[in-house]
């Protein structure tokens, strides 16, 4: 040590020594068996002078068999030093007096190898005189073990494990030769000798939760002076009616464990109101429908304001919509022009998922309000790729609405076509598909390909497919609507046979009389001259037709 001559402060020599550091997880007693646990000195050679090696820490060096714990290997540019205190006798006097040293007790008597931090602090105020530093050398790298250690698992008693640490861990040929398994005891026997795995846990690296409260929460008081915890910023519950197509009874009221409609926010309460109006008008509507009838700052309150007065069927013919309640649209054919349809249309060649767009566009509600008033509507010109749903009133594309407007089934088919025959569905399905997917790409749909279809009848039977197959010869469009035509009529009968699907028999509502009925089972009707009710009679309000009146199948 040196004394800088211009401002008298000490100097350290550093001598030109690389010290590589491992800092031991634990408290060392005995230096020889703390260098056994990282692996003896060819080990610590090996990470000293490999750039990559890594130190394995092993609780039980004798027992291979347990998982050690690897090292992290770190550059460092520290300082090695050597710090030189008196060495403590275990006499004490209290401080600031001149009496002698005494021992106070017998265990102050022991002076303790294990020289903690806060002593050594202490020490150093105590002699600010009576020490000496010196610098050893360099620090340049760093053994750190931050891993967690796997879990411990003793094969004293395993015979297996004994036989392989004598036979196979040596590296010894002649006695890897030795080494066998009883392979006489098959099956899973009582006390059988299990290997244990190389790995019991999955984590290596401990996780900091770093747990705290949540921002929202917070402690409110109610009316009888009793305190709880809510989270103020959480959102409503959404508990909607969402039954089967199949659901005997509909429901006609809101879920009892809804927040109440008396305790929502203006906003919340406006957007409900303005529901219950809409479904005046149009009992059965879409969201896509209701979101073209809000205000842009209404939007965000949309989903939660169908559970009030609304319900919607999870699968079938009116397949998420918004139905109102006590309305059951199985029952009653003036429902068959709420009927929804919903595609999936594949993005144009270049142009980004309609997930991604969301994202790069902002909220997607707000982007979806540019639709317009009447943004639900599909007239064969326009297409958003918002909207994926369409019900059959919507629908006012030239060519598809004659299709529309043909006879009606007598009983609803409540899993797949509803009130309308299999033809009339498939027909306008594989042609708005069509439609969809040519204007998603920025063109024009030409109508001329679609008249393959036009002469199939309202109800398709397995002979009307095999004929539509082999009646003529179909150019490459032609033969693509032909095949989405083929694989829907499939598809929905694959397993309904008779392609009329499980019905609802609404007889007893309409007071159908079996005498009425002709042989093709439609009922005689002063409205047509076939006896049936086209869908031209039927308006677009809800109160269609009376219930007195019968369509033919």
């Amino acid at each position: 040590m040196s004394v800088n001559e211009q401002d008298g402060c000490q100097w350290l020599d550093v001598p030109n020594v690389n010290v590589t550091c491992v800092e031991f997880p634990g408290v060392v007693k005995n230096v020889d068996n703390a260098l056994r646990s990282l692996g003896g000195g060819d080990d610590l050679e090996n990470a000293i002078t490999e750039e990559r090696a890594a130190l394995a820490l092993r609780v039980q060096p004798n027992d291979l068999f347990r998982r050690p714990v690897m090292s992290f290997k770190r550059d460092s540019k520290d300082l090695l030093l050597s710090v030189k205190v008196p060495k403590r006798t275990g006499r004490k006097r209290k401080r600031g007096s001149n009496d002698p040293f005494t021992f106070h007790s017998h265990e102050d008597s022991h002076t303790t190898d294990r020289l903690r931090a806060v002593g050594v602090m202490g020490t150093l105020k105590d002699e600010q005189h009576s020490y000496s530093v010196d610098v050893l050398g360099n620090l340049t790298t760093t053994h750190r073990f931050r891993s967690l250690p796997d879990f411990q698992y003793s094969t004293a008693t395993s015979g297996i494990a004994k036989s392989m640490e004598k036979h196979i861990l040596p590296l010894s040929f002649p006695k890897i030769q030795d080494f066998g398994l009883d392979l006489g005891t098959k099956g899973l026997v009582s006390g059988m000798d299990m290997v244990p795995p190389p790995d019991f846990a999955m984590a290596r690296i401990p996780y900091q939760y770093a747990y705290e409260q949540a921002m929202g929460v917070r402690a409110v008081g109610d009316m009888a002076g009793s305190k709880k915890v809510v989270n103020v910023f959480a959102h409503r519950k959404i508990r909607m009616h969402n039954v089967p197509y199949d659901e005997k009874t509909i429901p006609t009221q809101p879920m009892p464990d809804i927040d109440n409609e008396s305790t929502l926010d203006a906003p919340y309460k406006t957007v409900v109101d303005r529901l219950r109006e809409l479904l005046e008008q149009r009992p059965i509507l879409t969201r896509r429908y209701f979101l073209c009838k809000l205000k842009t700052e209404q939007i965000t309150y949309l989903k939660y304001a169908a559970q009030y007065s609304a319900y919607s069927f999870r699968s079938g013919p009116w397949r998420d919509c918004i139905i109102k309640f006590g309305v059951d649209p199985r029952l009653d054919c003036k429902y068959a022009q709420f009927q929804a349809m919903e595609f999936h249309v594949e993005p144009a060649r270049g142009q980004a998922p309609l997930w991604m767009r969301s994202r790069r566009g902002g909220s997607r509600y707000g982007q979806k309000k540019t639709e317009g008033p009447r943004g639900y509507i599909f007239d064969g010109k326009s297409y958003s790729p918002r909207g994926r749903t369409w019900q059959m009133c919507d629908i006012v594309d030239p060519f598809i609405r004659p299709f529309l407007e043909r006879p009606l089934r007598v009983r609803c088919d409540i899993k797949s076509y509803g009130w309308l025959q299999s033809g009339t569905l498939a027909t306008v399905r594989a042609v708005m598909k069509d439609k969809l997917t040519i204007l998603a790409a920025g063109e024009v749909p030409d109508n001329s390909p679609y008249q393959v279809l036009a002469g199939l009848p309202d109800k398709v039977t397995s002979s009307d497919i095999n004929a539509l197959a082999l009646d003529r010869q179909f150019t490459p469009k032609e033969q693509t609507i032909v095949t989405d035509f083929r694989r829907y009529i499939q598809y929905r009968t694959k397993y309904l046979p008779d392609l009329q699907g499980p019905s609802f028999d609404v007889g007893s509502e309409h007071n159908l009389d079996e005498d009425a009925v002709d042989d093709n089972g439609a009922e005689d009707d002063e409205g047509s001259e076939d006896g049936s009710l086209s869908r031209t009679d039927i308006e677009d309000e809800a109160d269609l037709i009376d219930e007195d009146e019968v369509i033919s199948d």
